[in-house]
């Protein structure tokens, strides 16, 4: 990697150099800059002492095509030379991006190992090093997976650009291994504006005759088609606001990295599992991360080939049951998600064949199997409860029709001679919409009695059914609506029967019935209730009562059918 500087001549060019080089030691710990002081008959281009010790220093900064020759080193050391007989606390730095001449470090190499202690040579790598450690731009590694992650060329050279507008990342990318296209990027892997693309397309007279893969227009190309559907180039142009030709040279290379399919001059999303892995990896995590895990495109690939696809990846081995599960996870999850696709295998690798070699019974492997897919499960819940404390996952959850959720935390701590801690947390969390305004943190006003009763409901679904009876008490002692009296006690029964309060339910389903005698639901229920008492000829009674009042009622349909054969079995 090297750093290029980009300017109209010469002049601006060693200007926008030395502004710069303030920046990079600025992040390397300097400050009190002076640019073009004039000492002992020459100009030094930067002069900055210490933020610590005040220690100072001169510089001089070449941006010059060629290495630096022994000439220029002994011209900036005659000038550091007289300053420093001056001020023996003075380290002379000369920066060169060309790097330096066999000539100019010999030169340099001549010199006492005290004068270079304090009269240093820099090129290019120094200086990305020193950006790289104050994080003003991504480290290699960085770089490397976000270029990966948006598109699939083979990439070639990449180099710093410094302009008058910033310094970017200008990727070179590689066709049949020759190079065909560039990709200009932030400092830390970000999307760039058209405009600099442009701008730095025509300064840089490597990029002319080379093509620019402009991610920004990719991006938004993507984001159009997130609703499934196929579109024309023209409907495309008009959905992101880029020109036609923009649009047709990314939906070309949109094509050849097989993330979009053409049919009939339309353009839609690959439906392949490899482009939708392809896409998760570019858009989860960033900006648009909800916008594309809520998309059409992204329910339609979420399905049970992406499970399986999880269990072969990892090599688990899954029951149905689980595997319904962690769908339901994923589907709620981004993060549980990206540990489906992304998330590290060797773990489970290297387990897999530990378990191979010992060649165990059956009844063992299968334990050692079931363990491996609960840590597995276990890890997946982690992401979720993770992305539950998020501000986006109310978006995620109302998408799904999810009303609340529970979370239960238990921690067991041991040492070799006993417990050390065991603690159990529950917290539950709904999601439903309040009339008028609240605060964070403020309880629903006693007065939102519709929204009692679907708490209620939420929390019985969680299984919180004392919570759910004090919600359907308050709503039941305040309305006079009918309808939502007789659906209250209704609900309350359902709960009371939960936990194990048969006879109490049961005055609370005939309260139900007194409202409205036409209410099957409340005959249904109190029926079930019989039949969990083993009474079955009063529970064929009550089902009847509900089939009278809808004889397509299938739930009353099935258990006095169960009833019936329980009776004559």
């Amino acid at each position: 990697m090297h750093i290029q500087i980009l300017a109209k001549n010469r002049k601006e060019k060693g200007d926008l150099f030395e502004e710069f080089m303030e920046k990079v030691l600025d992040s390397a710990g300097y400050e009190d800059f002076r640019r073009g002081v004039h000492k002992t008959g020459r100009q030094i281009d930067l002069y900055a002492k210490h933020k610590v010790t005040s220690h100072p220093i001169i510089c001089e900064c070449k941006a010059h095509k060629e290495r630096i020759a022994a000439g220029d080193v002994h011209k900036f050391y005659g000038i550091y030379d007289k300053e420093y007989r001056r001020n023996n606390k003075l380290v002379g730095l000369f920066f060169s991006l060309s790097g330096f001449g066999s000539t100019a470090i010999a030169t340099y190499e001549e010199m006492t190992s005290e004068v270079r202690n304090r009269f240093i040579l820099r090129d290019d790598a120094f200086i990305m090093s020193i950006l790289k450690k104050a994080k003003i731009t991504a480290s290699e590694d960085v770089l490397e997976y976000i270029v990966k992650s948006k598109m699939k060329y083979d990439l070639g050279e990449r180099y710093l650009v410094c302009t008058r507008t910033g310094i970017y990342w200008v990727q070179l990318v590689l066709t049949d291994n020759q190079t065909t296209h560039y990709v200009i990027l932030g400092p830390k892997g970000e999307e760039v504006t058209a405009y600099i693309c442009s701008e730095i397309g025509s300064m840089d007279i490597r990029l002319r005759h080379l093509k620019l893969l402009d991610i920004h227009a990719m991006k938004k190309i993507l984001i159009s088609l997130f609703d499934a559907s196929s579109k024309t180039s023209e409907e495309i142009s008009k959905d992101t606001n880029e020109c036609i030709e923009t649009v047709l040279l990314s939906l070309q290379n949109l094509t050849s990295q097989k993330l979009v399919s053409e049919k009939d001059q339309t353009y839609h999303l690959a439906k392949e599992l490899m482009a939708f892995i392809d896409l998760a990896r570019q858009f989860l995590g960033s900006e648009n991360e909800i916008e594309f895990f809520l998309s059409k495109y992204s329910e339609e690939m979420i399905n049970m080939s992406l499970v399986n696809y999880c269990e072969q990846r990892f090599g688990l081995e899954i029951d149905t049951h689980v595997k319904e599960t962690l769908l339901r996870l994923i589907k709620i999850s981004p993060s549980a998600l990206s540990e489906v696709l992304f998330g590290l295998v060797e773990m489970y690798r290297t387990t897999n064949e530990h378990i191979k070699q010992l060649n165990l019974p059956e009844k063992e492997h299968n334990k050692i199997r079931k363990w491996q897919t609960e840590g597995f499960v276990a890890n997946i819940l982690r992401k979720v409860v993770a992305d539950l404390e998020k501000p986006s996952s109310k978006n995620i959850l109302e998408k799904r029709e999810i009303k609340g959720y529970r979370t239960q935390i238990v921690v067991d701590l041991a040492k070799l001679y006993g417990t050390y801690l065991s603690v159990k947390a529950d917290s539950v969390i709904m999601i439903l919409p309040a009339s008028g305004n609240i605060e964070a943190g403020q309880l629903v006003s006693v007065t939102d009695y519709d929204l009692l009763i679907n708490a209620g409901v939420i929390l019985a679904n969680l299984g919180a059914h004392e919570e759910a009876i004090r919600n359907y008490d308050i709503a039941i002692a305040n309305l006079s609506d009918p309808t939502k009296l007789k659906a209250a006690w209704n609900n309350k029964g359902l709960s009371l029967a939960s936990l194990g309060k048969h006879e109490e339910a049961i005055q609370c389903y005939d309260k139900a019935i007194e409202i409205d005698a036409k209410l099957k639901e409340a005959w249904y229920n109190k029926g079930r209730i019989y039949a969990l008492k083993g009474e079955h000829e009063k529970a064929i009674d009550y089902y009847s009562k509900a089939l009278e009042i809808d004889s397509n009622y299938s739930n009353a349909l099935l258990a006095k059918e169960e009833s019936m054969r329980l009776i004559k079995s």
